[in-house]
């Protein structure tokens, strides 16, 4: 017994990629990310991106420990860090792609993708010196030291200048 004839129509969703520019993988403590993310896929609602950040040491940073759902293509990822230790913090920040039903949501998701970045700390001096009076046409011998353990040396930058009132030099 012959029924009656339908027509379904059925929508194949393409499994959403993603694509994330970085700027610097090392941030300043106090600084923000700034991972802008994209995605070439076009399902029938616009690409939604998930991301979670995941430190190695997480007592060691202040940042956003919650999954942040709902970014939309082009969207900027910016979040702040701050390092509490006078030791480089690395963490990876994984954004995953997902599609979207009409009532917004998750129906498909695709390959996350990681990038690692280094939170550096808040440089710290010490200066020691050999005697607290110098004289006149002497040069004075100042020792610069860290504990800050950085990617990359730590440099320093300093001046300093005779105060007459208070006959005195001061360091900047």
């Amino acid at each position: 017994c012959p029924g009656t004839p339908d027509t379904v129509d059925i929508w194949v969703e393409p499994v959403p990629r993603l694509t994330v520019a970085t700027g610097s993988d090392t941030l300043f403590d106090g600084a923000s990310s700034a991972l802008v993310i994209s995605s070439p896929t076009v399902p029938t609602l616009p690409v939604r991106f998930r991301y979670v950040i995941h430190p190695d040491h997480p007592a060691s940073i202040i940042y956003n420990a919650l999954a942040v759902p709902g970014k939309e293509n082009g969207d900027t990822l910016a979040e702040n860090f701050v390092n509490l230790t006078d030791t480089v913090q690395r963490l990876i920040i994984e954004v995953t792609p997902y599609t979207v039903t009409g009532a917004g949501t998750e129906r498909c998701s695709g390959s996350p993708a990681s990038g690692e970045y280094w939170i550096e700390p808040t440089p710290r001096v010490s200066i020691s010196h050999a005697q607290d009076t110098i004289c006149t046409g002497l040069h004075p011998e100042l020792g610069l030291a860290t504990v800050s353990r950085t990617l990359h040396p730590v440099r320093f930058r300093y001046e300093y200048e005779y105060d007459p009132a208070k006959e005195a030099v001061v360091m900047h």
